[in-house]
């Protein structure tokens, strides 16, 4: 254990240099000191360990690269993430591992500038505000989750996050969040992809501080594809998915569900949704933020439940005073639409597809192919 500034648990640095640790316990109570630092292209090995850091919990960078199983991790501060890759050729390789932070911004599992993280049955649990269960953050940054729990409760706290051109790849596990504006899975900004496949994912923030917590994001041309995934909000006013800013969303064989709001909610965005995919809102499949052109798409055998309107306030973006109906609808092979909408222009049906009016509806043109 330590307690003085900058005195980490357990150090390794230089090339060449190999720290390995077996069955123990790592405390640090310093500002600035990590439980496990390496360096300078060092190596660590933790196995069967616990580690209560004050700063980040396992921290590697310069090009090091860690092992770690059977490793609990804790930490405090504002800031201080459960296990941070950093850097371009810093690795990490994470199995049976968990942690747990409680500061402010104290991510769980975090690869950025250019790190990669590998972590198979992960446990990742935050408290604090805006303190993410896993991110990647930054071109290169590469963050790989197969088995893992990911449960956050702050506000703005997301689930999983891909930005500034980070990629993540998710297999089997639940990420939950309960927080205002706690979105589960995301992916913003250009480069950034999240690719998820056997998730259970469930939001539960209302509408307060912060906006409602959505279960997928696709903003600022990320884009997020999901296979095998069933997808819950049920706070006040939440969407399953929200896709805008030239962000994009491809829907495989999976579920999305907004218990109160509609499913879907788009501003410039893509919905891309196959192979039995089911989506439906509290009687509105999806809203359009503003009159910017969006496009869904629904192939094989998709369900698709609710009306698709323009939101309340929608914004009139060439000031004529009427929103313009630029947004497509394609829907093919079998696929099922029920509900109303005055907000499409271009409606298409085509190989068996069908679409139940439910109510008044005022479409730019209708194919039927």
């Amino acid at each position: 254990s330590t307690s003085g500034t900058n005195a980490h648990g357990l150090l390794a640095s230089n090339d060449g240099s190999v720290l390995e640790f077996v069955d123990g316990r790592v405390e640090t109570a310093g500002s600035s000191s990590s439980g496990v630092y390496s360096q300078a292209r060092a190596k660590v090995i933790v196995k069967r360990a616990e580690i209560d850091a004050r700063a980040t919990g396992v921290k590697i960078t310069s090009g090091s690269e860690a092992s770690l199983e059977d490793v609990s991790v804790s930490t405090s501060a504002g800031s201080a993430h459960g296990i941070e890759i950093n850097g371009i050729g810093s690795t990490g390789m994470a199995v049976n591992v968990r942690a747990t932070t409680s500061g402010t911004s104290s991510h769980g599992l975090i690869a950025t500038q250019g790190g990669i993280l590998d972590a198979r049955g992960a446990r990742a649990i935050t408290t604090g505000e805006t303190a993410f269960g896993a991110r990647a953050d930054g071109a290169g940054s590469r963050l790989a989750l197969s088995n893992a729990d990911v449960a956050t409760e702050g506000g703005g706290a997301l689930g999983v996050l891909a930005s500034n051109g980070g990629t993540i790849e998710l297999k089997d596990g639940t990420i939950i969040t309960k927080g205002h504006g706690a979105d589960g899975l995301s992916a913003i900004g250009a480069g950034s992809v999240v690719t998820a496949a056997g998730l259970q994912i469930r939001a539960s923030g209302s509408q307060g501080a912060r906006s409602a917590s959505a279960g997928i994001v696709a903003e600022s041309a990320g884009q997020v594809r999901v296979a095998t995934t069933d997808v819950l909000v049920d706070g006040a006013g939440a969407n399953a998915a929200r896709v805008v800013d030239g962000g994009e969303l491809m829907i495989e064989a999976s579920k999305l569900k907004a218990h109160s709001g509609a499913s879907l909610l788009l501003d410039s965005g893509s919905v891309i949704a196959s192979d039995g995919a089911s989506i439906e809102g509290n009687g509105t499949l999806a809203e359009f933020a503003s009159e910017a052109a969006n496009s869904l798409s629904f192939d094989r055998n998709v369900v698709a439940l609710g009306d698709i309107r323009f939101a309340v306030g929608a914004a009139d973006a060439n000031g004529s005073g009427a929103l313009d109906r630029r947004s497509s609808l394609f829907l093919d092979n079998s696929s099922y639409w029920k509900g109303a909408t005055d907000a499409i222009g271009d409606l298409s049906l085509a190989n068996g597809s069908r679409w139940d009016v439910t109510g008044f509806s005022h479409v730019g043109t209708l194919d039927l192919v």
